[in-house]
């Protein structure tokens, strides 16, 4: 009954301490040209010259739209965020299975509900660890393929990849 109190108590602690955070996370944008060149860096802007990234060397990257095949972004933490929510939810499912299946009958082998909970806790978040970084890993793409017409269509939506376009004075579009 303890590891079930103890993994509830984590759980909720975790849940408000990520959900009451306003930092906003930049983006990760990973582009390939017409010419299957690729480059990555996080995503800053895009206007109607072009998309700018930020490189690993805080360079800023500008990239005319007229050679870009494809854009992709994901949020950058996601993959660690997904780790840790995928973890504690195959902890808590668990810790619960464990529990609601009760004691064993005595002899040689027989563990107590409690005892089950820990174990289940234990075994089922690693499972669900990984689930949750094959959900963190998530791209959302955008095909171009050298198009300007293309590109300006989706101005409005790149923009709202860019820390400027999630500002709150500067609300998405």
């Amino acid at each position: 009954m303890k590891a079930l109190h103890l993994i509830s108590a984590l759980t909720l602690a975790l849940t408000l301490t990520t959900g009451f955070s306003q930092k906003a996370k930049p983006y990760k944008a990973w582009v390939t040209y017409t010419d299957d060149i690729r480059i990555r860096g996080t995503f800053y802007s895009a206007d109607s010259d072009g998309l700018i990234l930020m490189g690993e060397d805080l360079n800023e990257i500008r990239i005319d739209p007229k050679t870009v095949k494809t854009i992709s972004f994901r949020r950058k933490g996601s993959v660690g965020k997904g780790i840790w929510i995928g973890a504690l939810s195959g902890a808590v499912a668990g810790g619960i299975a464990g529990y609601a299946s009760g004691d064993d009958e005595p002899g040689l082998l027989s563990w107590t509900a409690e005892e089950k909970a820990v174990g289940n806790a234990i075994f089922f978040s690693f499972p669900g660890a990984g689930i949750g970084a094959l959900f963190g890993t998530k791209r959302t793409i955008y095909d171009i393929n050298g198009e300007y017409q293309t590109y300006l269509a989706l101005l409005d939506e790149l923009n709202s990849y860019s820390p400027r376009g999630r500002e709150p004075n500067n609300p998405r579009p």
